[in-house]
């Protein structure tokens, strides 16, 4: 398996896995649609840079996810920059 491969896989089944949960908790703490998409697209982009420090298991990946978006809460901002749509993970 390429890397590429199993760098989307690996962002895929967090997404599958973990995605509702995540843009609830971001929707819940920003109270704005976009900034928390944004939110949820820099958590996925933290785990997968970070893929080897991902903690195992599903219940430590979901903490580990959610901590990482609201991390990304400060961050989030408007910007011009088109962001990767969550819902193009699950359009396959």
């Amino acid at each position: 398996m390429t890397t590429a491969v199993r760098d989307e896989a690996l962002v895929t089944s967090l997404w599958e896995a973990h995605g509702a949960a995540m843009f609830a908790y971001a929707l819940r703490v920003i109270g704005d649609r976009a900034r928390a998409e944004q939110a949820v697209h820099d958590a996925l982009v933290r785990a997968w840079r970070t893929s080897d420090r991902l903690p195992e298991g599903r219940l430590a990946q979901r903490t580990w996810l959610l901590a990482a978006v609201g991390e990304a809460r400060p961050r989030v901002r408007s910007c011009g920059f088109p962001l990767l749509r969550l819902r193009t993970l699950t359009a396959r």
